[in-house]
């Protein structure tokens, strides 16, 4: 993370035009990037706000969902010097995040079975919707969502980690 790096609201992030400058407060209030399918989205606008957050040592969480995504996330590390602060999950060196066991370990309000069950029921739902699939969907959800919280507290051993590896 850069020493002398000042974190006000308005500082200049990247310079879009002589007039306009993505400060930290805009990256704050969020970006869209919008385009048709090889419109440059990646390679362009999107690689130049990642390049920016990264220079300025800012930390996030980015999902990948195309095929050599994870690897231009590297080559943006190395090319701004933050190679020691990347954290690939599922890849070649096999770390892997278990979110149910995080959620049935959460102390906040709520019941950790119920969470654990509507994170694991978004999980179907985003893979349903990446095959395309969602046919006859609302029926089956309701029966899993319903059978599934009494039967998870159930299998999930006292120190509220899942048997089972995610």
């Amino acid at each position: 993370m850069p020493e002398n790096y000042s974190y006000s609201p308005g500082t200049p992030l990247l310079k879009l035009s002589q007039r306009d400058i993505w400060t930290l407060n805009d990256a704050y209030m969020g970006a869209a990037i919008i385009g048709g399918t090889g419109s440059g989205k990646t390679s362009g606008s999107g690689r130049a706000l990642a390049l920016s957050f990264l220079r300025a040592g800012m930390g996030g969480l980015v999902l990948c969902a195309k095929p050599g995504e994870a690897d231009l996330w590297w080559h943006y590390a190395e090319m701004t010097g933050r190679q020691n602060s990347m954290i690939f999950l599922g890849g070649k060196d096999g770390r892997t995040f278990n979110f149910l066991e995080y959620e049935m370990a959460r102390q906040d309000a709520g019941s950790s079975a119920n969470n654990a069950v509507s994170v694991l029921m978004r999980v179907m739902e985003a893979m349903r919707a990446m095959e395309g699939g969602g046919r006859g969907m609302p029926s089956g959800r309701i029966r899993c969502a319903c059978c599934s919280r009494t039967p998870w507290t159930c299998c999930t051993p006292p120190m509220g980690r899942s048997p089972y590896p995610i």
